[in-house]
């Protein structure tokens, strides 16, 4: 304990430099690693792969067994054009973005923005926060449009059941209640058809009983309720309303899309299929959303590619054996062995960030 305590000190040590305290600011990595780097304890237990750390230690011992490292490759772009996967919802995504409130309006997640008591009573820090997550789910939202039309399907179908959660919760008056009534039976379609895609994607059984109603008690318990006396409640409702039309129009144009006309991966595949490299040699993809990565799994699938395997944070099959599967042999393994264990070896990855770094 005297010995964390030590270091406790000399990290508020660093703190006071700034002329910040402890109850202030929280100690960041750059602040501490100026301690912990020339901490004997901390050396001693903490074990660092990273490719700096691995040289330094082979110029103190040079007696040690040299690690031999591939040099570096300058990143290769393939082209795709994006206007042929996406058609007419590009040009809806760009029109959207033109809106006084680009994309959505997101007023579930800025409710300070219709306060309605003097400014002086907002504590800045709190709505500094709420104006931080809208402009972060619209970032999200430009990224997963980006990474595949699944990914982009899926999160407005996520966006929709909070946003109608809300709403059910919060629709007081009769013309509250006939606007919510007017979307659901309007677009009524859509809670279905959101359904299949998540099945094909992510399989489990439905309750063939179950509430067509995409939003779940739990749902609804989640939400809290705004007081009208203190904030515009109707406003807020008014521009949900809007978020939602905004939502089931791209819906309605996705359901339109064909994988055929999925540029970005037809560039894919082709260069799996006629890369020299890659269509031979181990090939490891990488994508930041579980939904982009299970749909490449089954569309490389259905294009004829071969010894396939996908991973990500929902896969519950044992990550080790995922990875030994791809490389036998950098894990004390081969493909006999693998084949006496009832596995296949597999040449193409598909994953998330689960496997991106901790991991041979």
């Amino acid at each position: 304990p005297g010995h964390f305590r030590k270091m406790e000190k000399e990290l508020e040590k660093q703190l006071a430099k700034l002329g910040v305290s402890t109850e202030e600011v929280e100690t960041n990595p750059v602040e501490a690693s100026e301690v912990l780097a020339s901490d004997a304890l901390f050396r001693a237990l903490v074990v660092q792969r990273s490719r700096a750390y691995v040289k330094n230690s082979q110029e103190q011992h040079a007696s040690a067994a040299k690690a031999l490292f591939p040099k570096r490759e300058s990143p290769r772009v393939v082209e795709f054009n994006l206007k042929k996967t996406y058609g007419h919802l590009l040009e809806m995504i760009e029109q959207a973005f033109n809106k006084q409130k680009p994309l959505f309006a997101l007023a579930i997640y800025y409710p300070l923005a219709y306060y309605k008591g003097p400014d002086t009573s907002i504590d800045p820090l709190k709505q500094g926060r709420q104006k931080e997550v809208v402009s972060l789910i619209r970032i999200q939202f430009l990224k997963r449009f980006e990474s595949s039309t699944r990914a982009f399907e899926l999160s407005c179908a996520a966006l929709m059941g909070k946003l109608l959660a809300w709403l059910v919760k919060h629709c007081q008056t009769h013309h509250e209640k006939h606007q919510l009534e007017w979307w659901k039976t309007k677009y009524s379609d859509l809670i279905g058809y959101c359904r299949d895609r998540q099945l094909e994607l992510f399989g489990g059984d439905m309750d063939e009983e179950e509430d067509e109603d995409i939003v779940s008690p739990e749902m609804l318990d989640a939400v809290e309720e705004l007081n009208r006396d203190e904030y515009r409640v109707d406003d807020m409702i008014d521009e949900t309303i809007t978020d939602l039309v905004t939502i089931a129009d791209f819906l309605q144009e996705l359901k339109k899309f064909k994988v055929e006309n999925d540029d970005k991966l037809k560039a894919l595949v082709k260069l799996l299929k006629t890369d020299p490299v890659l269509k031979k040699h181990k090939v490891l993809i990488f994508t930041e959303y579980m939904a982009t990565a299970r749909y490449l799994k089954q569309q490389l699938s259905l294009a004829g590619l071969k010894e396939i395997d996908e991973v990500d944070s929902a896969v519950d099959r044992d990550r080790g054996e995922i990875i030994n599967q791809f490389a036998p042999y950098y894990n004390g393994m081969s493909t006999g062995e693998l084949t006496k264990k009832g596995l296949s070896e597999t040449r193409i990855l598909v994953s998330t960030d689960v496997l991106s770094e901790g991991l041979n």
